[in-house]
């Protein structure tokens, strides 16, 4: 189920999975729209208390080392409030979004750690990779 849809952002729920997906399509990153985009991700995690979160940034220009500092600092906000276990990242072919997404990724770590929590996080080329290996992990939610 869709919860939030703009151009530039669609971020869905699957209740079976307890999955938020989020799929960003901003080829040049616009730092306000980014920052809505990234806190409603957020509240739809704390909110559904999902366990697991697709983030696909393949259509996504490169976020500026600001941004990236930005949504690390978010992140460590919603680290208490969130049942997150597993994250699935897609990235492009381009190198530096690669780079950005794994130290937000280590960062998100970190943070989850100090708060008592692990969260393993894969890198993939594609979606369906990535769903395939959500899937696999045995996270449905209890009915």
């Amino acid at each position: 189920m869709e919860y939030f849809k703009e151009d530039y952002l669609t971020l869905s729920y699957n209740e079976s999975l307890n999955l938020v997906t989020a799929v960003w399509d901003m080829k040049f990153v616009k730092a306000d729209l980014f920052k809505k985009g990234a806190l409603a991700g957020l509240e739809l995690l704390a909110q559904k208390q999902a366990t697991a979160y697709l983030i696909d940034t393949s259509q996504m220009g490169v976020l500026s080392l600001e941004l990236q500092r930005w949504i690390q600092l978010q992140i460590e906000v919603y680290t208490t409030k969130m049942n997150l276990r597993y994250v699935a990242t897609v990235v492009g072919k381009d190198v530096f979004n690669k780079v950005a997404a794994k130290n937000i990724q280590n960062h998100a770590e970190k943070k989850q750690e100090e708060a008592g929590k692990t969260v393993i996080t894969e890198f993939f080329q594609n979606r369906i990779d990535a769903i395939h290996w959500i899937s696999g992990l045995n996270i449905h939610k209890a009915a």
